[in-house]
């Protein structure tokens, strides 16, 4: 899958030295509009867990057997450095790949999104604690998150499409 960068972004240090790099928006953004396409490879699971896990943390998973990783790990596209906040600005237009603004977004700041909208790895191991500072900061994200009935809600049309699939699927079930 071949990408595609907002020309409004860049990737800078972060104020946080434990969030590393972020992608900061330098001009005014609107929502709705498209912010990346990303840019990467589908991963079979079996060859996703071979990676080194310093690898595996650049990867979203796409379905229950495939993973979606950077084309080069060493030097991945913007798309990959957009962190994590429990208040985010940013979500999927609704596909695998597109990230849109979920509200206007001022030059300067951080463009971050909710995991939830992306991570269905049930795996325990990747629970991580949360850095973002928010006011409503739920200080450990886990990739069962996108199950919490509050943050379906909230982020209603901004869950990537696999993640959307599993909500729906929990609604129909008896």
């Amino acid at each position: 899958m071949s990408g595609y960068i907002n020309p409004k972004l860049a990737v800078e240090e972060c104020d946080n030295p434990a969030r590393g790099k972020g992608v900061f928006a330098t001009e005014e953004i609107f929502k709705g509009e498209t912010l990346c396409i990303a840019d990467g490879v589908a991963v079979p699971l079996a060859q996703y867990v071979q990676l080194p896990e310093r690898y595996q943390g650049y990867c979203c998973d796409i379905s229950d057997t495939e993973m979606f990783c950077p084309r080069d790990f060493e030097h991945p596209t913007l798309g990959w450095f957009i962190n994590h906040s429990c208040d985010p600005n940013v979500g999927s237009a609704g596909d695998i790949y597109t990230l849109v603004a979920r509200r206007d977004i001022e030059p300067g700041e951080e463009l971050t999104m909710d995991y939830a909208m992306v991570d269905g790895d049930p795996d325990p191991r990747w629970d991580w604690q949360c850095f973002c500072d928010a006011d409503n900061c739920r200080n450990t994200i886990t990739g069962r998150d996108w199950m919490l009935s509050e943050l379906q809600e909230r982020y209603r049309g901004y869950f990537q499409k696999n993640i959307q699939e599993k909500i729906d699927a929990l609604k129909q079930e008896p």
